[in-house]
């Protein structure tokens, strides 16, 4: 039996619990944070506790850390271990005027700085303790927010000046429930606080919620909470000590939750809407020809909500054939100067499509050892054939298509069954990387693609119908002669048009392709490269601890300014004279015959020499804008991950190599300052104003030159 206990207004309230973007949510947020009315939270009678909202009779665990309060069905949580130590990294924004205004403000609202981790024991919370943020419910809208508390009565103090300063003061409301005490500010916001730990929560739609949460953090029983859950327990068991902080993901508990709000969603308002459409023409004794039309169109509606229905299904399939077998996935990193050095485990117990697809190679990539230029983006690795092929089946059914329907269409395109001839040569193992070829030109942006090479291999089953494949592709003359016999040796050439030459051979059971033209030679000799050194230290983000992963991946920043370098958009002075032959008693092909008169065309040389300066303008911008972004990509550094096929799942390992010195934070903030550049558009502007001026004065010279020769055919 539940006692009902009225809440109370009181002097106490949350405040901005974790950092700077929880104070503003607490001042932003307008979401209903609880189901229940606030006089109807309730607490076990003497000698009954509860969990969540379900009663039970054990004397509840002690509550030892933050994850001991949430429910067991949390799909997914981030944590600081020590918020501290993060905050730390926001030394390095102290130079950032935008920041320090944002951080002022705050200050100013709540009376202390949250940034700073000495200053969280004067309202009484603990910044050595773990943080965190979560997802509650995907269809109610619900999250959580977590801090330690070491003080509860400066806690407490502290909730006042907080509802003040947001002028929430007189809807401030507190009880005591269960085994701690909720604290509400109007419809905003709920906050638990239990046993050294205080539990912010929203939900946006509390209505669709599966349990009022407040109500579950205050009297949930740790055994029954997430930190108890097989899935958790195995996720805390991967963390080092030098972590900083972690990702804790449940897919299958989200995969549910996220299905759910999908099937809410869905709708067959177009099959409904011409069903109805249809009886009422029916009804309304239509003509034979209107409700032919209906007819036609609700049958069309049925084909194609069935064809969405299949594509729903595929997606289904794809996202539960991919994440379904995944019972919990966790990411851990630690942070330091200049890098971010993470780890992760996706915990796989039984067969899954996704832990077979990865094969432990079984020689390193001769690419690691045979480039002659420095990589810019990787992918190396080996994978099963068959899984591979289960995968892109999956996706072809996510998108309404069959595997079987696009390989006919590869076959009718470039005669190639890649089904039944490629897929069976291959082994599964290969790699691909865009190489450094050259530095860029700021001023030839239209090449800067040039200054990126090509470097892969395909490991092959059999090399004879890899040769077969590409003679027979040579030999076609559908494409043009893309695709020639090498004038020297055995191999290919691809003709990739305003790019480089990619040299095809094959080298015993692999399949080379390089804009380098000797990389198959080396991979033949077993040559070093001149990058063969510096791939070889373990600290290189693209080499990693493990020496034959299942997966690697690189990039280094700056190959996507690389990537997205193209010529800036330029006019021509006659562009800007599009309807200047516009006449009211010409046609547009009389008006176009009528000479253009002198005093025109002295006006025209004019503008001609405006747009000239304003592509001018375009290009030198262009040039600095592509200089300024080349340097910010710079500071961003490279970044490698590797995939390892373990006995129990997945293994990941990440390094991210920042400039010395750099913060993710930093990082972020100089990404959105490099778009102010403090260049002087005043003299770009006025010269632009200008050419408009002169286009409207051609567009009344030439009206009068069209009405003088209107006027003579008249």
């Amino acid at each position: 039996m539940f006692l009902a206990k009225k809440f109370k207004a009181h002097a106490h309230a949350p405040a901005v619990l974790l950092s700077s973007f929880v104070g503003l949510g607490l001042v932003a947020c307008r979401a209903p944070s609880s189901r229940l009315p606030i006089d109807q939270v309730v607490q076990p009678v003497d000698g009954a506790s509860s969990s969540g909202e379900a009663a039970q009779t054990l004397e509840p665990l002690p509550v030892e850390g933050p994850v001991d309060l949430l429910p067991a069905d949390v799909s997914a949580l981030a944590e600081a271990i020590d918020p501290a130590a993060v905050l730390d990294l926001l030394t390095s924004l102290d130079n950032y005027r935008e920041f320090n205004a944002a951080r002022g403000a705050l200050r100013a609202e709540i009376g202390v700085d949250l940034l700073d981790a000495t200053q969280w024991q004067q309202v009484g919370l603990d910044s050595h303790g773990p943080a965190g943020i979560g997802l509650l419910d995907v269809e109610a809208q619900g999250f959580f927010v977590y801090v330690s508390v070491s003080d509860q009565a400066k806690c407490e103090e502290f909730i006042v000046k907080v509802s003040e300063a947001i002028h929430k003061r007189d809807e401030l409301a507190s009880a005591d429930v269960g085994h701690g005490r909720v604290y509400r500010i109007g419809d905003e916001l709920s906050v638990i606080l239990r046993e050294g730990v205080a539990v912010m929560v929203f939900v946006d739609r509390p209505e669709r919620a599966v349990r009022d949460y407040a109500a579950t953090v205050a009297t949930i029983d740790p055994r029954e909470a997430l930190s108890h859950t097989e899935g958790f327990s195995w996720a805390r068991e991967q963390i080092e000590d030098a972590d900083d902080g972690l990702i804790f993901v449940s897919p299958n508990g989200l995969l549910d939750q996220i299905e759910r709000e999908a099937g809410l969603r869905e709708s067959n308002y177009g099959l409904t809407h011409a069903e109805d459409e249809l009886d009422r023409a029916r009804a309304t004794g239509a003509s034979a020809e209107e409700i032919r039309e209906l007819e036609r169109l609700v049958e069309e509606e049925r084909r194609w909500e069935q064809e969405r229905e299949a594509a729903r299904v595929g997606r289904r399939e794809l996202a539960r054939g991919l994440l379904g077998p995944i019972a919990a996935f966790v990411a851990a990193a630690d942070l330091r100067d200049g890098a971010i050095e993470a780890h992760g485990r996706a915990l796989i117990p039984g067969e899954a499509l996704l832990r077979e697809l990865f094969v432990p190679t079984e020689s390193e990539s001769p690419l690691l050892s045979a480039i002659d230029e420095p990589p810019m983006t990787a992918v190396d690795g080996r994978v099963n054939m068959q899984a591979l092929v289960g995968l892109v089946e999956l996706f072809a059914r996510a998108e309404g298509e069959s595997l079987e329907s696009i390989n006919r269409e590869v076959l009718a395109e470039l005669g190639v069954d890649v089904l039944g001839d490629l897929i069976p040569a291959l082994t599964g193992a290969g790699g691909l990387m865009l190489t450094e070829h050259g530095k860029p030109n700021p001023k030839r942006l239209s090449e800067v693609d040039k200054s990126l090479g090509l470097a892969a291999y395909a490991e092959l089953s059999k090399p004879d119908a890899i040769r077969e494949i590409l003679d027979d592709l040579a030999r076609a003359k559908r494409f043009g002669g893309v695709l020639t016999q090498a004038r020297r040796g055995d191999g290919w050439v691809l003709q990739v048009p305003q790019w480089h030459d990619v040299d095809l051979a094959l080298v015993g059971d692999r399949l080379v392709m390089s804009t380098d033209a000797k990389l198959a030679s080396r991979i033949k000799d077993a040559r070093p490269g001149s990058q063969a050194e510096a791939l070889a230290d373990p600290q290189h983000p693209l080499r990693g601890p493990s020496p034959t992963p299942s997966l690697r991946l690189y990039q280094r920043w700056i190959w996507l300014v690389y990537a997205d370098a193209h010529e800036p958009w330029t006019q021509d002075a006659e562009s800007m004279l599009y309807d200047m032959n516009t006449h009211d008693q010409l046609t547009f092909d009389e008006a176009a015959k009528v000479p253009r008169s002198r005093q025109f065309k002295r006006k025209f040389k004019e503008l001609e020499k405006l747009v000239d300066e304003l592509n001018s303008f375009q290009r030198r911008q262009a040039a600095r804008d592509f200089e300024r972004q080349l340097g910010v990509a710079e500071s961003f550094g490279d970044m490698g991950f590797q995939v390892d096929r373990l006995s129990d799942g997945l293994g990941f390992h990440a390094l991210w190599r920042m400039t010395p010195g750099s913060t993710p934070f930093e990082l972020v903030f100089k990404l959105f300052a490099s778009n102010r550049d403090g260049t002087d558009w005043s003299d770009h502007l006025r010269t632009q104003e200008r050419a408009y001026e002169i286009v409207e004065e051609l567009r009344q010279l030439r009206q009068a030159d069209l009405d003088d020769a209107a006027a003579k055919q008249g």
